[in-house]
């Protein structure tokens, strides 16, 4: 199944320009805040600190991620990514028959609360290219019935597997770089696995084409191949 997808970012108040924070181990620097569509609103604290959360999906799927830059010096850069949500008003919101229906009214929403934890580790090579890798989980629990099934559907399947069974693993790999006048790419590969559920994996593909008018503003357009078993 191949997605495309259109995103945005800009950058707001002081602070150095340079790599964006998001899908790396650099973190936003003090003072400063980092917004897009489709990605995390951040804002950089001290001490190589970053709070950030999904604004415009605040309503449906609330929570707060936590990150914190443990080593930065030289090329390498390591950070670790903590974060605290709940999918309970987006899945009772589509528990419903009809048009905008996916689960069945049937089910028990219970009140969820999920936890991700990801290690994350950038090292810039060949001058302009940067390539991060990240692996960790998520840990679900929940206080209520539960009767929920799994979503059978592409990127939600991996993403809700934790409701299902408790927890869920992913890792993978990102590289990015801005190669001319401000244009430049942007590849993701990453795997979810999901024990417990029929379904076993989930591998997801994403290549943009990203554009830089400026220090502070990002466009990128791309595609997302997604496959499982």
């Amino acid at each position: 199944m191949i997605l495309a997808l259109i995103t945005c970012c800009v950058a707001i108040g002081a602070g150095g320009i340079g790599v964006w924070s998001d899908g790396t181990a650099y973190t936003v620097p003090a003072g400063r805040i980092e917004a897009g569509l489709g990605s995390p609103w951040s804002i950089g604290m001290r001490d190589r600190r970053e709070l950030s959360s999904y604004i415009l999906f605040g309503a449906l799927v609330p929570g707060f991620r936590f990150k914190q830059q443990w080593y930065g010096e030289g090329d390498w850069s390591m950070a670790s990514t903590h974060s605290l949500y709940s999918i309970t008003p987006l899945l009772r919101l589509i528990r419903r028959e009809g048009t905008g229906g996916i689960i069945s009214p049937d089910n028990e929403i219970p009140v969820f609360i999920g936890s991700g934890n990801h290690l994350l580790i950038s090292h810039p090579f060949a001058q302009v290219h940067l390539i991060t890798f990240t692996a960790g989980g998520t840990a679900t629990v929940w206080f209520g019935k539960h009767t929920l099934e799994s979503i059978d559907y592409f990127m939600a399947y991996p993403r809700t597997a934790s409701s299902i069974t408790g927890y869920s693993f992913d890792a993978g790999i990102d590289l990015r770089a801005t190669v001319w006048r401000g244009w430049g790419y942007r590849s993701n590969a990453a795997i979810f696995f999901t024990p417990g559920l029929e379904g076993t994996w989930e591998f997801e593909q994403t290549v943009a084409l990203t554009w830089h008018p400026g220090d502070r503003c990002a466009v990128s357009a791309g595609a997302r191949y997604v496959a499982g078993a």
